[in-house]
């Protein structure tokens, strides 16, 4: 199902040519959502590079995407088509669950969210079409996939 969204051409400027981001767009998502801000999940993306850690952390002050068997980092997808542009999703930073057998793997952990996308321009009033997005919400230790010749 298709919602379509008409904002008016006041407020900032976006990347649409003589189109401009209205005022009220943000209220008009939190309309829209009723779920995760995923917008928010972190003060500050990960940009460092982190290796696997050979321990679970477990120090009172580490966050727990961090003391988890399988932590990780936090990563900005930018979309300038899309209302919010920014978006963090959860990066494993393991292959390998820390502390546990071969038979186990990290992998991530998925949901949909539900944004916003700019359909067109029409006389400088962007139109907004509202869509789903998949996106990582952290990491889990699970048993790997076997695949059944039978």
């Amino acid at each position: 199902m298709l919602f379509l969204f008409v904002f008016p051409s006041e407020g900032r400027s976006l990347h649409v040519r003589h189109c401009q981001q209205p005022d009220d767009i943000e209220e008009a998502f939190n309309n829209l959502r009723n779920q995760l801000d995923l917008t928010a999940l972190s003060n500050t993306e990960s940009t460092e590079i982190i290796p696997c850690p050979s321990q679970t952390l477990s120090h009172h002050g580490d966050p727990q995407r961090l003391r988890s068997t399988c932590p990780w980092i936090w990563e900005a997808n930018i979309d300038n088509t899309r209302y919010p542009q920014k978006i963090y999703n959860a990066r494993c930073i393991c292959r390998k669950c820390i502390g546990s057998s071969t038979k186990y793997h990290c992998e991530s952990i998925f949901t949909r969210v539900k944004v916003f996308r700019i359909l067109n321009c029409v006389n400088g009033l962007l139109r907004y079409v509202q869509d789903e997005q998949r996106v990582s919400v952290g990491c889990t230790c699970a048993h790997k996939r076997t695949h059944n010749n039978s």
